[in-house]
């Protein structure tokens, strides 16, 4: 739970990638290897408070940064963690 002391708000992005390969359906399973992750957390009960953290799941597919190269390197096939603060009101 917030407190006045504990503002803190920030989102959770999954982002899944993928290589650069003759695989027609590399964005879907970026996405899906993003989710596996978040459910992989969920199985094992690490939870993130919906109060403070709103958590996105996400797939670049083939594009994404930071990329190894060649492209078709299986290093590709991974995800990113990002973590970003929210701060102020959009309007």
């Amino acid at each position: 739970m917030l407190t006045k002391k504990n503002k803190i708000k920030y989102m959770l992005i999954i982002e899944g990638q993928a290589s650069l390969d003759d695989y027609p359906l590399n964005y879907e399973l970026s996405y899906s290897r993003a989710l596996s992750l978040y459910r992989f957390w969920e199985e094992a009960q690490i939870n993130f408070d919906p109060n403070s953290c709103e958590v996105i799941i996400s797939g670049s597919g083939t594009g994404g940064v930071p990329r190894v190269k060649p492209d078709t390197s299986a290093e590709n096939q991974r995800f990113l963690i990002h973590i970003i603060p929210k701060t102020g009101i959009v309007k």
